[in-house]
């Protein structure tokens, strides 16, 4: 699932289940996002901070017990690995499996998280540890018949990269390939075709690039893209 996906849904389950405006919401995930672009550049410290921003302002207006949990705690989890700061990690990631589970809706919500513990654990190394989330993630789903095509490409993947870092990488290969075709049997009924932006259109014949239109799947400085 795409954090713009996961952003949505969880405007949708705040705004909807919640009476939570939409403006109020994106008042709620704005510190989120910053904590995101702050993990993202290396910047621990920032992502912390807005990270428990995030927490507070959720608990204010949602009260302590909010779908916002699962998410938090398991970036909880991933700033201190990537901070190599060790002693509350396991602790968020079991807060993160138990908020999964409130609610009479949990099951989806339950499964993305034993999946992204199972990803935090491949980023720790514990690829044990991480094979085992992935089947419970695929157990809890299957039994609830909630199994999506999106969620089984995660789960290949996640074991995948699990499998090759306990050294079964002929297995993994097998998970990639039958990944691969799963993807390959709904081809696109026609080839997508390019549209340069007309305010882009005089940078583009100015650099040259539109012989490169066959080959590039988007070029963002001139501003062309597949259309379908």
């Amino acid at each position: 699932m795409t954090k713009a996906i996961r952003y949505t849904l969880l405007m949708a389950l705040v705004c909807v289940i919640l009476g939570v405006t939409p403006v109020q919401a994106q008042k709620i995930l704005k510190d989120l996002k910053k904590s995101d672009k702050y993990y993202n550049a290396g910047s621990y410290d920032k992502a912390v901070k807005y990270l428990n921003r995030f927490k507070a302002k959720a608990s204010s207006k949602l009260g302590a017990n909010n779908p916002y949990l699962p998410d938090y705690y398991l970036r909880e989890a991933r700033i201190a690995l990537a901070r190599g700061v060790l002693s509350g990690f396991e602790e968020s990631l079991a807060n993160a499996i138990s908020a999964s589970q409130q609610g009479e809706d949990h099951i989806l919500t339950q499964a993305n998280t034993l999946i992204g513990v199972a990803e935090i654990y491949n980023e720790y190394g514990n690829y044990r540890l991480s094979r085992q989330y992935i089947n419970q993630a695929r157990e809890v789903l299957e039994n609830a018949s909630q199994m999506t095509d999106v969620l089984k490409g995660r789960i290949a993947l996640v074991e995948a990269e699990a499998m090759i870092g306990q050294g079964f990488c002929n297995s993994a290969l097998d998970i990639l390939n039958e990944f691969e075709k799963y993807f390959q049997a709904a081809p696109l009924k026609r080839k997508p075709t390019w549209k340069i932006a007309p305010s882009r259109a005089a940078a583009c014949r100015k650099k040259n690039c539109l012989p490169a239109m066959a080959t590039m799947p988007s070029c963002l400085p001139c501003g062309y893209g597949p259309t379908v």
